[in-house]
């Protein structure tokens, strides 16, 4: 499983390398409430942002969206990834389905390829019908649609009342059947208690697996790698994907902070371990006082937002230096920024080398941020 991530990290990166930049060709939405109307017909690739998002028009490419609430209606050619607060496609998807957002829901339309989830509640309504397989990481999820192939995820709570024509491999702290669930293949799930499935209900084999014993049956072991590897994947892909829209709608700031940490490493990384020594502790200072309550919890989130942003400014000035160390005269920013998190990625995947190397990622990104916001307040200050 480990070499099948690798792979399909290296696919994206070669996705990157061999296409142009969103901003030559793409259309570009961005405002507090962003619309496509059911009128509208876009020939490019879409990227829509704002507290509000609403899709209902023809796009001939692919649909890249940003926001509050995301709905998506309208016919899509291509693909299409989001994050959202809560995210809802209802429309027919010619490519993959990839969300990121607290509820997601699918209902009434057509996927024509895989569904790919993160979310706190996933729901896939009766009138949905997924051509390709569906993956989930969720707190909760439920399938009352149609999958054509395969149902892989982790979850608090599943309930699965659909049809899916393939294998259902599912690891819940509660799996439920309900009275309209068919599963055409095999059933294996890892839960704390084993349940009843009625007659009829499962056409393969129903396989238990005890989440206390997993070392003792090989079909958990690669079950859980598989688990795994499809978290890796995820975490490469989201990084991937915020990263290109870091790159694409704030590329002067994101540049700014990699060539900070790429000409002052020495120094961003005293300046990460500085904030990360204080942030905390600050914070619950803050927190003490009926004032400083909002002050805390702001800084608070906006510390979580550096050191999750702090792996792709290192990546792309990773990237980039890679690519001025080798002269390879790559003048493709996504792939640079793309070769940069692989490598970081390998590096995660070795231990004792992985530990030093988040440490060194997290510091050097923050100072980064840190270093960038100071000289913009110095500039600010002579103004």
């Amino acid at each position: 499983m480990r070499i099948r991530t690798l792979l399909l990290a290296f696919f994206a990166v070669y996705l990157l390398a061999f296409s142009t930049p969103p901003n030559s060709y793409a259309k570009i939405i961005s405002s507090q409430n962003s619309t496509v109307s059911s009128s509208e017909t876009i020939n490019d690739d879409l990227f829509i942002s704002g507290q509000t998002v609403v899709v209902d028009g023809l796009i001939h490419g692919d649909v890249y969206a940003a926001g509050g609430t995301i709905t998506v209606s309208g016919s899509v050619d291509g693909d299409v990834l989001a994050t959202g607060g809560t995210v809802i496609i209802t429309g027919n998807i010619g490519g993959n389905v990839r969300v990121v957002g607290g509820k997601i829901v699918i209902k009434d339309g057509q996927i024509a390829k895989n569904v790919s989830t993160i979310g706190g509640d996933v729901v896939l309504s009766p009138s949905s019908h997924i051509l390709g397989s569906t993956q989930f990481i969720a707190g909760s999820y439920e399938n009352d649609g149609t999958v054509e192939k395969n149902v892989v995820g982790v979850s608090g709570l599943a309930i699965l009342n659909g049809v899916t024509n393939g294998n259902v491999e599912v690891g819940i702290s509660t799996l439920s059947l309900g009275e309209k669930v068919k599963i055409k293949g095999n059933l294996v799930y890892s839960s704390p208690d084993r349940i009843v499935v009625p007659k009829n209900t499962v056409g393969g084999d129903v396989n238990y697996v005890l989440p206390a014993l997993p070392r003792q049956d090989a079909k958990t072991d690669g079950f859980l790698a598989s688990i795994s590897g499809g978290f890796k994947i995820w975490s490469y892909l989201s990084a991937l994907l915020v990263g290109i829209v870091f790159l694409y709608f704030f590329s002067p700031i994101t540049t700014k902070i990699s060539m900070q940490i790429k000409s002052n490493v020495s120094k961003t990384l005293i300046w990460g371990v500085a904030v990360s020594l204080l942030t905390i502790p600050f914070v619950v200072l803050l927190a003490f006082t009926i004032v400083g309550i909002p002050l805390a919890a702001i800084l608070l989130l906006a510390f979580l937002l550096a050191t999750y942003l702090a792996k792709i400014f290192v990546a792309i000035a990773l990237g980039e230096y890679i690519n001025k160390r080798f002269d390879l005269k790559s003048e493709n920013p996504y792939l640079n920024f793309g070769v940069g998190l692989i490598l970081i990625d390998i590096a995660m995947l070795i231990p004792i080398i992985s530990f030093f190397t988040g440490i060194i990622v997290l510091c050097a990104g923050l100072g980064g941020v840190i270093l960038v916001k100071k000289e913009y307040i110095v500039e600010g200050r002579k103004k």
